[in-house]
């Protein structure tokens, strides 16, 4: 373990698919396991194992710098040590998960010349051409030699020099900078399977390897690398396949190297902009919550000009906003003028809030509730259904007056606006997470903006951190209230005997713990169930600007299932505001959100 963390925290370590397929007879695999970790002492290398030993299959991981010549030179010494033992002992050097480029080389010696020459005749008969995956199971190259980052001194100066040319707005602090990030990918492919998951929703719907997060991972090394033309992050090529990402996260989560694929999005789109100015959409939609602030002024106007044909025509002309998709447009009363005129015994100013945690007065416990703009003007029932829950339980609530949307800004890659708003934002949100205070969050994608993008985005990350630390969804705290005081809550009038499907926000999957909607439900008398649907397609925006795809994305699972448990007199929860403007629009079904279910 030592040896792995300090292997680790070499600037562009990673873990190398490079001998962990070997199958081994079950009495000798203690011998051949006790020779891979001697390789390790030999080289002065990181290696772990894990997995299926009671058949012999150990994976090995080795911890090398493919960057460096030297860990070039071990790569090979390693392998072709282990494929010897491998021999020696009786196994086969592909036990699981096929030969490919990594260990093709060794096939003719593991088969011996005639057996090895019956592949080579079989693969001519059915592919005489070599068109079906060549240089794989026959004539593969050695395993060194396609590596991204060759011996050419040239080639590796020019990468060094444009790699440290490549500015980034995020620290990446996990990954060692933007280049660790990019590089983070080590081509696994589990972005390309279909069978459960989310990741990824825009790869399921086209099947086309670019719209995968490991073929935007490549094209992004080849942006930065100099390998497209022109050379890096503002590449046309690039943003391509990167404007059918749906900036789902569920790869941060999904992904077996935790691939940020919606980060590294943002921050291509920022250099885009840099080079091309701000495009009309990005302006308009990445400053939909300023822009729904004003309209919320004119809402009569708004509503009645937002649905006309011709308005919808001048959108789709002018921002790029699809015909075809139904606008929202602010409710009334707003949030805040909801909020104004509450005058429950439980309703905190923020300065009250601070002085009552300074002081260790926790009777009643206080929260504040961030309440974003889509909450505040498109869906101000819901907000004010999550107070009235907190209040029914006898929690004192405060309501930050910062709310302006992040994930809006950061999503159309406004990077350096989210910043300044971001600063702003967590000047006023700090003094609460100092005095102990928990922020809890509606919508998953602005906690997600909160927790995962904010500490990474500002400078000094301290503050923003602080804050990160207290952000919680708002179904966490009353779940955990919820258990400690049994028989709190039930379900609202009308609802009671009701299944229920709980559909989570990607966001929601990928950083917090999506089971707890259905966990709350449940605890409030309801027989409930999460969905495994995978996205719904809307992802914010995106649905707005991409609707044939979106549509797509919806109808692999999404929509045919939401359609099903309706016509069973289901009730379909979803906690992202796209999910249900998705749900609405494709399939004319409302759905809910869990607090307008539940009371005190």
């Amino acid at each position: 373990a030592p040896m792995i963390r300090r292997w680790l925290t070499k600037l562009k370590a990673k873990a190398v698919a490079l001998i962990e397929d070997a199958c081994i007879p079950i009495d000798r695999l203690p011998e051949y396991n006790r020779f891979v970790f001697e390789q390790g002492e030999k080289w002065d290398l990181g290696i772990s194992a894990y997995a299926h030993a009671s058949v012999g299959v150990l994976h090995y991981k080795v911890i090398l710098d493919l960057h460096q010549t030297h860990d070039r030179q071990v790569m090979r010494a390693v392998a072709e040590a282990c494929f010897e033992k491998c021999l020696e002992v009786g196994g086969v050097f592909s036990g699981e998960h096929g030969d490919g480029i990594v260990r093709g080389e060794f096939l003719p010696k593991q088969f011996g010349a005639t057996i090895y020459q019956a592949f080579v005749q079989i693969k001519q008969w059915f592919d005489p051409q070599g068109l079906m995956n060549p240089g794989r199971k026959i004539d593969a190259p050695p395993l060194d030699r396609q590596l991204r980052y060759g011996d050419d001194e040239p080639d590796r100066q020019r990468y060094v020099a444009l790699t440290a040319q490549t500015k980034s707005h995020y620290r990446y602090a996990s990954q060692d900078g933007l280049v660790g990030a990019i590089e983070q990918c080590n081509g696994v492919g589990a972005c390309r399977q279909n069978l459960k998951g989310t990741m990824c929703p825009s790869y399921r719907a086209t099947r086309d390897e670019r719209d995968s997060t490991r073929g935007r991972a490549n094209l992004l090394r080849l942006a930065i690398s100099g390998q497209l033309n022109p050379p890096g992050l503002a590449n046309s090529q690039l943003h391509q396949s990167l404007d059918l990402c749906l900036a789902c996260k569920a790869c941060k989560s999904e992904c077996p190297n935790a691939v940020d694929m919606a980060k590294l999005k943002s921050e291509a789109l920022q250099a885009r902009w840099d080079v091309e100015g701000i495009s009309r959409t990005a302006r308009f939609l990445g400053r939909a919550p300023q822009n729904i602030a004003r309209l919320s002024r004119w809402r009569q106007l708004f509503g009645w000009l937002s649905n006309r044909r011709w308005s919808k025509q001048w959108l789709e002309a002018w921002f790029g906003i699809d015909a075809r998709r139904t606008m929202p447009f602010p409710s009334r009363p707003s949030f805040d003028t909801w909020w104004r005129n509450q005058s429950h015994p439980l309703k905190r100013s923020a300065i009250s809030a601070i002085e009552a945690a300074s002081k260790k007065i926790n009777e009643p416990p206080v929260v504040a509730l961030f309440v974003d703009t889509w909450h505040r003007f498109l869906e101000p029932q819901i907000a004010q259904a999550v107070i009235e829950v907190l209040w029914s339980m006898g929690v004192a609530v405060t309501v930050p007056n910062a709310f302006d949307a992040l994930r809006s800004r950061l999503s159309w890659g406004l990077l350096r606006e989210a910043q300044a708003l971001g600063n702003r934002l967590i000047a006023e949100l700090e003094p609460l997470a100092v005095a102990g205070i928990p922020i809890l969050c509606i919508e998953p994608s602005e906690a997600s903006a909160l927790v995962d993008d904010l500490p990474d985005l500002l400078s000094p990350a301290v503050r923003a951190q602080c804050v990160a630390e207290k952000v919680q969804m708002a179904e966490q705290y009353i779940l955990e209230q919820a258990q400690r005081r049994p028989g709190l809550l039930k379900p609202r009038t009308g609802f009671a005997d009701r299944a229920i499907t709980v559909h989570p926000h990607c966001h929601h999957r990928a950083l917090f713990a999506a089971d707890q909607v259905q966990a709350l439900l449940s605890i409030a008398g309801f027989q409930a169930t999460t969905s495994q649907w995978g996205c719904c397609g809307m992802a914010g925006s995106f649905g707005y600007t991409h609707f044939d795809l979106s549509q797509k994305i919806a109808e692999i699972k999404f929509a045919p299932s939401i359609r099903k448990l309706h016509a069973e007199n289901r009730l379909i929860v979803t906690t992202g505001i796209s999910c249900r403007h998705q749900a609405q629009d494709t399939a004319g079904i409302s759905t809910y959100h869990w607090a307008e279910l539940i009371t005190g």
